[in-house]
């Protein structure tokens, strides 16, 4: 076991860190720190100047695959991590340490499904031993970014299609077109953005095209045709 694997009290025991402070006792910065993420819904931690976590809530624990907080308490990232990721870690930890200020961070977390991505904010925190430590809380951003991924991706095929393709919003003025559209209309994206789409009236289409074209764009639905 790595000498960092230690108990911070040195007892051998490991100290209930979600329970509050007895009664009437002064609270400590970090204490109330942890009293007040303790039930929240993002990940949160403490650690010494040394990187030994000192607190991880409930809900850090149980997001990481680590629910038992023996896991935890007492251990640097080294002892918990790939060697590569507990690296990245504590550079992160040290940079915010050296400058003294906060710093916001993205990690890809190993997670029983895979990577995760979580956006950390990191601060300095005072400790009752002397040393500034480390607090941090994050919030798991994997379904964002796979959202932001899905986008592009049906972006990158809307553009390469070969239909034209006019997007509304709610009242009917055009946000979006492709380049088919520029294609076949000789319209450039420049001009139609913020105009109505009976701009594309030309005469050639009977009357239905337009009802049909029209229903589509006012139900915040997409219009394409083919050239």
């Amino acid at each position: 076991m790595s000498d960092h694997s230690r108990n911070v009290s040195g007892s051998g025991s490991v100290p209930p860190h979600d329970a509050p402070p007895p009664p009437g006792a002064p609270e400590t910065v970090p204490e109330r720190f942890s009293r007040f993420v303790a039930t929240a819904r993002v990940a949160a931690f403490l650690k010494d100047a040394h990187g030994l976590y000192t607190y991880v809530n409930p809900y850090l624990r149980v997001s990481l695959g680590r629910p038992d907080e023996s896991e935890w308490i007492g251990k640097t990232d080294a002892d918990i991590w790939p060697p590569e990721l507990a690296a990245t870690i504590r550079a992160d930890d040290e940079s915010v340490l050296h400058r003294g200020e906060l710093g916001a961070f993205r990690q890809a977390m190993p997670l029983e499904d895979g990577p995760h991505s979580f956006l950390v904010i990191k601060f300095p925190m005072p400790t009752v031993a002397g040393p500034v430590g480390i607090g941090g809380v994050g919030v798991d951003i994997t379904q964002h970014l796979n959202t932001e991924r899905e986008r592009d991706r049906l972006a990158t095929a809307v553009n390469q299609v070969a239909e034209s393709v006019v997007v509304t919003d709610m009242i009917g003025r055009i946000i979006y077109v492709n380049p088919a559209f520029e294609r076949v209309t000789g319209y450039s994206r420049a001009e139609v953005i913020g105009q109505n789409p009976s701009i594309l009236k030309s005469g050639v289409h009977p009357g239905s095209f337009y009802t049909a074209m029209w229903g589509l764009l006012t139900n915040g639905k997409v219009w394409a045709a083919t050239s």
